[in-house]
């Protein structure tokens, strides 16, 4: 049974391993384990149900990442930083890339959120998260080279570059998020749970700009001719008035939304058939069941949805098609604002037509996870989040990055420790780890890899604290078809 099972979980690793785009979950390595509690549920909010606590509290939890193909960072330079980094000293461009770049920012806070089991087969949950996400991406090495490397990059003069489809956007929102949760069919041998989540949003700050189908030519005389191309950018119009403090974005009521998360997940039962010391002596557990499982699998959908913004007056859509424009125009002059300066970039160029208001669509993942019982305590679990918003055709979108997840980890009551494997789209691979002791969970998914490399173009972590679940022993057998006192009629299980 145990080879089987085995072959199952190889399977479901070795289709993860093709998928070419997902995105890197929050709080990574931790959030499949059954001690994850509220922090499993915005990753699959089935996993709100049957679980073995009554209650489960969080008091705060972050997690940050960021990361680039692009620029790479001397470690000794980033923990003793000079008054001025230099290039080629402090940090160095990947030039002779011969694909796309791409960089990323990720980071949420999750406030105070609660699961509570109304029984051992149905719970119900809140969330309360502030989160924004941050792309850039198709960039061409060559552009990325003209205009980072002492623009305009002599290199690059008297030739035709193009820019088929780059991108970027930045999109921040609060979520309050209403989980409810259930086990639909329970047996010996197996359990399905499903469960969805409503989320309430507020839109805070929202950016995006693009550029496709460019043709160009930066001269030797210092112009530049395009000979083709369109390009647009725009954010919502509270940025033209905020004067940075927190209180300008922060506003629940200025940009309402809706999203919705759903999820399953089918579990394999251990071969003790869900007998456990349910009533024994010292056991205050609620819900000794929820974690007999073997296997478990899971598939769920997560940031169903979009938030509309007011369009500012500094948004523009521009046909990229002019002659003789002269390089020094691109430069942001010294003391122009930046709104001044988008300005006037716009009357270089022909106007098309800007819609008042746009959309901005969550970083919409469908995620995939098998998590194997290897033996008491010990687990392994592969997980692989694929960003269903990642394309070049919309750049009115929030999205995620692109990794397969494997996780050994050791799972106790009050302790865990967990050991993230991942390999992202852009094939970069890292190794990290999480541990758990009683309320506080910390860790990094790329800890290990960044001791050991000497220039870093990534780096991640994340803290969570939490309220150590209460146990409520109950008195009575309950109404699970499964529990049952291991000396009740001399049962010798």
């Amino acid at each position: 049974m145990n080879t089987r099972y085995l072959g199952i979980l190889f399977g479901l690793i070795c289709l993860l391993s093709n998928v070419k785009q997902s995105c890197a979950q929050s709080f990574g390595g931790y959030t499949t384990s059954h001690y994850a509690g509220i922090y499993a549920v915005p990753f699959n909010p089935a996993m709100a149900a049957g679980y073995h606590s009554k209650w489960d509290i969080n008091i705060i939890g972050a997690d940050m990442r960021a990361g680039n193909t692009y620029a790479f960072f001397k470690k000794s330079s980033l923990l003793h930083p000079p008054e001025k980094l230099v290039r080629n000293r402090d940090y160095y461009f990947d030039t002779l890339a011969s694909g796309k770049q791409f960089g990323w920012g990720a980071g949420e806070i999750m406030l105070p959120a609660v699961l509570y089991s109304i029984d051992t087969k149905q719970a119900v949950a809140f969330t309360w998260r502030v989160r924004g996400f941050g792309n850039i991406g198709h960039v061409s090495t060559e552009t990325a080279n003209l205009f980072a490397i002492n623009y305009p990059n002599t290199k690059y003069l008297d030739r035709t570059l193009s820019e088929p489809g780059a991108n970027g956007s930045y999109h921040a929102w609060n979520e309050f998020a209403f989980t409810y949760a259930r086990t639909l069919q329970e047996t010996y041998a197996s359990r399905l749970k499903v469960g969805a989540t409503l989320k309430i949003l507020s839109g805070l700050t929202a950016a995006y700009g693009s550029a496709g189908d460019a043709i160009f030519r930066f001269n030797s005389n210092g112009t530049i001719n395009v000979n083709s191309g369109q390009a647009r950018f725009g954010y919502n119009n509270e940025l033209d008035s905020a004067n940075n403090s927190f209180g300008d974005y922060y506003k629940l009521s200025a940009h309402p939304g809706i999203g919705v998360d759903i999820g399953l997940t089918y579990d394999v039962r251990d071969e003790d058939g869900g007998f456990g010391d349910y009533e024994e002596e010292g056991n205050e557990s609620f819900n000794p069941e929820a974690d007999d499982y073997k296997l478990r699998l899971g598939i769920s959908i997560t940031d169903i949805g979009r938030i509309a913004y007011n369009t500012s007056i500094v948004s523009q859509h521009v046909n990229l098609t002019t002659q003789s424009l002269h390089v020094n125009d691109l430069r942001q002059r010294r003391g122009e604002s930046d709104k001044l300066y988008l300005l006037r970039l716009g009357t270089y160029f022909e106007q098309l037509p800007v819609d008042q208001k746009y959309k901005m669509s969550l970083p919409t993942t469908l995620h995939l996870m098998g998590d194997y019982k290897i033996t008491s305590n010990f687990y392994v679990s592969a997980n692989a989040d694929i960003a269903l918003t990642s394309g070049v055709k919309n750049d009115r979108k929030s999205s995620a990055i692109t990794q397969l997840l494997v996780t050994p980890r050791y799972d106790a009551k009050h302790i865990g420790v967990y050991l993230p494997f991942s390999v992202n789209r852009y094939s970069q691979a890292d190794a990290g780890i999480a541990l758990r002791a009683g309320p506080l969970v910390i860790g990094s998914n790329s800890l290990f890899t960044n001791l050991a490399r000497k220039n870093l173009n990534r780096a991640d972590a994340f803290v969570a604290l939490r309220v150590i679940p209460i146990k409520f022993r109950k008195k009575d057998g309950g109404d699970g078809i499964f529990r049952r006192k291991k000396q009740q009629m001399g049962c010798p299980i």
